[in-house]
């Protein structure tokens, strides 16, 4: 199981964000605000997670699909973004029930990004016939990036993983960022991996009082800079699992690209707070 270490640079995000969550927490935002907020935030981050991994919809195409009639038939890009509206209105379920992380959550989040899709793209993924290799490919030169580890080792994987949410006391942006790293690394489904993980280090930040407040998301940063995104999961490593990536040298690269896309989106959000004076924003005394 990886560790992601500490750095001064990172300590020092920390101590920034935590003054940052300070000042937030003296502003009470009036309920019709809030739900602006939070309205505006979750259709950012389906375009936004969904445009990472390749949909084709425009921010204004996924906000009107979003406010589209539930009844209606939706084409795939469509339904990847109401999906994954779906899998965050559920997450805030679970971080308001005290939802503990575990299997069960893992996949319910999973099944929810693919609702819709084939049978065998939900859930964990099947061993493949002899002869046969699952790995991530190349759309343009059809080469294989990334080939992770055997579907007979992933439960086993995700157990370790669900064992070191519950028990560590590393901070909740390292265990958000331990989280991500490793469902993309375990890559435990056919489909659905990197939404899936993206979510779940969200509810790790929310379940644990690091959440937005439905101001900025993890999302919406890695969408700005997709390049620096991919960088910090491959980190220069082989594209085999047990070349390296089952246990990277430098996972405090990922812990930084973290915590400083946590500062980015608290910066914003207190920002945004502040600049609303005139619309009833309270301020708590000190």
């Amino acid at each position: 199981m990886i560790r992601v270490k500490l750095t001064n640079e990172m300590l020092e995000r920390i101590t920034s964000i935590n003054e940052y969550r300070l000042k937030a927490g003296m502003i009470t935002l009036p309920p019709a605000l809030k739900s602006r907020f939070r309205k505006n935030s979750t259709k950012k981050r389906a375009y936004s997670s969904n445009k990472i991994e390749g949909n084709p919809l425009t921010e204004e195409q996924a906000s009107e699909v979003i406010e589209s009639d539930s009844h209606r038939h939706f084409l795939q890009p469509e339904q990847e973004i109401r999906n994954y509206v779906l899998a965050i209105d559920y997450l805030e379920k679970q971080v308001k029930a005290k939802t503990q992380f575990d299997l069960d959550l893992i996949l319910r989040v999973q099944a929810l990004v693919e609702k819709g899709a084939s049978k065998e793209k939900i859930g964990i993924r099947k061993p493949m016939p002899p002869g046969i290799l699952f790995a991530v490919y190349d759309s343009e030169n059809g080469k294989p990036e990334y080939i992770p580890p055997d579907a007979n080792e992933i439960r086993d994987l995700l157990e370790e993983l669900i064992l070191y949410v519950r028990t560590t006391d590393d901070h909740p942006l390292l265990v958000a960022a331990v989280v991500h790293y490793q469902m993309v690394t375990i890559h435990p489904f056919e489909d659905g991996n990197g939404r899936t993980a993206r979510l779940l280090s969200g509810f790790i930040l929310d379940r644990y009082g690091y959440g937005f407040g439905g101001v900025g998301s993890l999302e919406e940063y890695f969408a700005y800079d997709l390049g620096e995104y991919y960088r910090s999961l491959q980190m220069e490593l082989p594209a085999l699992y047990y070349s390296g990536r089952c246990n990277p040298p430098h996972p405090e690269i990922y812990g930084s690209i973290i915590s400083c896309a946590w500062l980015s989106c608290m910066q914003r959000r207190y920002m945004n707070f502040a600049a609303s004076d005139d619309e009833g924003i309270m301020h708590k005394a000190d």
